[in-house]
């Protein structure tokens, strides 16, 4: 870990200690609400799949941890084309792993992973706030608010729709990477991407700050881990490390120790991004999976729009920022701070589908930045206009400036609450919903359950998306129609499985639709059945193997029976 924050130690007293980890166990508290209410809310014949948030792409993760137990490098289990396998994921590997070795469900391995990446980041992020700050307190307590807090202005949309009966631009609200407080309720694995990418930076500072390249080298070696599990981010490590580099050797004179610090992070974590890159320009499933991110229609909202999703940090930062010279006044922390929280912008918009990622991380530098704007322009400024001091003074005669300042926080830490609270009674609701993409049915468990004891793996499963996106992550088979991206061809799959079970669909149709990559099983339940109420029966190519009340599964002329 970066010397300087292990120096924060000195800095912390025990009470200041005790007030973190009351705060950090109120964050886990409020987190875990949904989860805990979403158990609780479950009906006798019904299971909570213990997911609050993107639950297709949860059953995508849990897809990956499934294979993982199997094998390292896995195949795409979400669609039915034939594939030689070609996907590693080193998080997800690591929970599938753990999964099977401890016995336990995927969602108690993912619990325990939340909660304790959550706890790390938050310390982390405390800790760095405080030796960035060093003995102004009230500003490290501003940055680690804003930087942990804060979800942006949305909530001012919330309100208009109140009144239209529409949210406009439902992007400023939603998007959840750059949000540490949505992060930690339901993608976790974003706040992972943002603790590497601060770890690194913090190898960095100190490789230059203590002329050690062995801090490079660990920098290098977290983010080969950072690639191994969000390769694209390494785009943002690249980009703020290279712009670092320049202006340190324009501010201490040419120099090859920057140079070689960054070639070190470079040159250990380039493997898995050039591999990423080559299986998504050459393995035709995968250079699909990679095109349908646009799938989503998720982007990262213009500039305009940024200020919404952003709020606070972003607009006190803009407003008071100091900018990247003169050279000499910045610390080295400070400088790459601000390079971070400048190149991170501009990558904000690189032409990618995957754009809006590039938002992970962010609201670190942000957080930062606004609370030394506030704590070291803004309120200095204000203390210098002799007619609001006088004001104040009359108002409030026995006002410090200390509890000024720690005033500040709390309108700081205040302001940005809103659009978080609502986003977590909103996750609260959808969950108390009982919809049934977050909660199967006993029957459709014990349907999977004869799938994973019956059937091979590479057996391809025939269902309807609510039932068929679980399939890879429960039974661990592959399916026809599982994920709107991973899916090869999503649209077209999803409109040949609802011809399926419409009456009127031709019986060489059907044929065909199932003939063409083999299908093995067909799943017939509550959702396959209200898409057309036909009866697959009577199908001379399918035979019952498994039924429920209202759950049946069927195997195909075409399956290799077990």
């Amino acid at each position: 870990m970066d010397p300087s924050l292990i120096e924060s130690r000195k800095l912390i007293s025990g009470h200041e200690w005790r007030l973190v980890w009351v705060i950090i166990v109120g964050v886990l508290v409020l987190t875990s609400l949904p989860y805990l209410l979403g158990y609780l809310s479950s009906p006798p014949d019904r299971q909570f799949m213990g997911v609050v948030s993107g639950v297709h792409d949860w059953a995508q993760y849990t897809a990956w941890m499934k294979a993982h137990i199997r094998r390292v490098v896995i195949e795409n289990t979400l669609t039915p084309e034939p594939q030689d396998p070609a996907f590693f994921n080193l998080q997800w590997f690591v929970l599938g792993r753990l999964a099977s070795w401890f016995h336990l469900p995927s969602v108690v391995v993912v619990q325990v992973f939340r909660i304790s990446a959550s706890v790390f980041f938050l310390l982390l992020t405390y800790k760095l706030c405080r030796s960035y700050f060093k003995n102004e307190l009230w500003a490290a307590w501003g940055a680690w608010l804003l930087i942990n807090f804060s979800a942006g202005l949305g909530w001012i949309l919330v309100l208009e729709k109140q009144f239209s009966g529409t949210l406009k631009n439902p992007l400023d609200v939603y998007v959840v990477e750059p949000i540490t407080f949505q992060c930690i309720i339901g993608f976790i694995h974003f706040l992972v991407a943002a603790t590497l990418l601060l770890l690194i930076f913090g190898m960095v500072v100190a490789a230059i700050e203590q002329r050690r390249l062995i801090y490079g080298l660990l920098g290098g070696l977290l983010g080969l881990i950072l690639g191994l599990t969000h390769a694209y981010d390494l785009i943002i490590v690249y980009g703020v490390l290279s712009l670092f580099a320049l202006l340190l050797i324009l501010r201490n004179g040419f120099s090859w120790f920057p140079i070689l610090v960054v070639g070190e992070v470079v040159a250990i974590s380039f493997p898995p991004p050039a591999y990423f890159l080559y299986l998504t320009t050459t393995n035709p499933i995968w250079r699909e999976v990679l095109a349908q991110f646009k799938n989503a229609l998720v982007f990262t909202p213009d500039p305009l729009h940024l200020v919404i999703l952003l709020g606070i940090p972003l607009i006190l930062t803009v407003l008071t920022f100091d900018g990247l010279f003169p050279l000499s006044g910045k610390t080295t922390w400070g400088l790459l701070i601000r390079v971070w929280c400048v190149v991170n912008f501009f990558l904000l918009y690189i032409p990618a589908d995957f754009q809006i990622h590039m938002l992970s991380g962010w609201q670190i530098p942000l957080g930062i930045l606004a609370s030394e704007g506030v704590f070291h322009y803004l309120l200095p400024g204000l203390k210098k206009q002799q007619g609001l001091k006088s004001f104040v003074r009359k108002v409030f005669p026995k006002l410090q400036l200390s509890n000024v300042r720690w005033i500040l926080v709390l309108v700081l830490l205040f302001s940005v609450l809103p659009t978080n609270a609502y986003l977590l009674i909103w996750r609260i609701r959808e969950v108390l919903r009982l919809e049934h993409s977050h909660y199967l049915y006993r029957d459709e468990l014990e349907a999977l359950k004869w799938l994973e004891e019956n059937t091979y793996p590479s057996d391809i499963v025939f269902a309807d998306l609510p039932v068929g996106m679980h399939i890879p992550g429960v039974a661990g088979n592959k399916v026809y129609l599982g994920h709107w991206a991973s899916t090869v061809d999503f649209y077209t799959k999803q409109s040949n499985v609802r011809a399926f079970f419409q009456k009127e669909t031709p019986e060489e149709k059907r044929w065909s639709i199932l003939n063409e990559f083999g299908v093995d099983y067909v799943f017939y339940g509550r959702e396959e059945s209200a898409l057309g109420n036909f009866d697959p029966s009577q199908l001379p190519y399918l035979t019952l193997v498994f039924e429920t009340t209202d759950t049946r599964i069927y195997r195909t002329s075409l399956a290799s029976k077990p």
